[in-house]
Parts: structure tokens; C-alpha cells; sequence
């Protein structure tokens, strides 16, 4: 997936909708009144809030899919620990957790 296309789909998780090109803020605040979708990609506290929104039933395979994610980006296993997981890489687990994550063809 592009980071754009990753950006959108957590925003989704989060709950902005898109409608005719524009985004609309959980609050129903769009574009027009300045709100503009959060860069999860690259901001740690945007995509905790989308983290701490997860059903508890998806908190294991979370977990798990943030090890994979983050193993297959390491050449060397040692010293792993979730919690230093990138924004970025927070937000691939998650929507591979929930099954929107599109291989890149």
C-alpha cells in the first residue's frame, strides 16, 4: 500500500469518512472549516489513539502482526520490543490485523 492509501485507511479505522473527495472529521467537522486528516504514518500519538480503540479480542493477534512486521524490517531478531515500533509500522499491523491491508501489485 502507498502511504497515502495507508494514511486513508487508518483515518478510516479512526473514524473519518470520505465522501466526494472531501474528509470528514469523527465530529463532523470537513475540510472546509480546516480539519484535516492526522499524518498516523508518521505521528505516534495519532496512531495510539487509533491503538487504544481496538476491540480486546484483537489486542493478540496485534501484537503478534507488529512482531512479524516489525522482524521482517530487521536483519538481526535481538532486542524487538514492541513498544519501539515506528508510526508507520503501527499502522501496517493494524490493518493487517483487520484485514485492509492491500499487497502492493
Amino acid at each position: 500500500m502507498s502511504d497515502s492509501h495507508i494514511n486513508i485507511a487508518i483515518a478510516e479505522v479512526d473514524g473519518w469518512k470520505f465522501e466526494n473527495g472531501n474528509s470528514i472529521h469523527p465530529w463532523g467537522l470537513d475540510q472546509n472549516d480546516g480539519v484535516t486528516i492526522p499524518d498516523y504514518l508518521n505521528d505516534l500519538n495519532a496512531v495510539h489513539r487509533v491503538e487504544t480503540m481496538a476491540h480486546p479480542h484483537h489486542l493478540a493477534t496485534y501484537n503478534a502482526t507488529l512482531l512479524d512486521v516489525m522482524c521482517s524490517a530487521r536483519t538481526s531478531l535481538t532486542n524487538i520490543w514492541v513498544w519501539h515500533a515506528t508510526a508507520r509500522q503501527r499502522c501496517e499491523a493494524i490493518l493487517r490485523t483487520l484485514n485492509k491491508w492491500e499487497e502492493t501489485k
